[in-house]
């Protein structure tokens, strides 16, 4: 299995992959409050994202689309 080390959109921030695992039931951390002002949204489909995506960028455009993926 590959392991994500790092992502570009967070700055590879270790407490944002961390956060991610848990919430993702991958792994536990030993801080599951990530503490940054941020929106998160599960939708269920892509066109609700993009909408909301859209809206939030009319206050501040830094709302961004995050692409899924999985594997066995």
């Amino acid at each position: 299995m590959n392991e994500l080390a790092s992502q570009f959109r967070c700055s590879g921030s270790d407490g944002i992959l961390a956060w991610t695992d848990d919430v993702l039931e991958i792994r536990h951390t030993a801080h599951p409050i990530l503490d940054i002002d941020f929106d998160f949204e599960v939708l269920d489909s892509p066109n609700e994202v993009y909408k909301w995506v859209a809206y939030k960028n009319k206050e501040d455009n830094k709302a961004r689309m995050l692409a899924g993926y999985c594997w066995e």
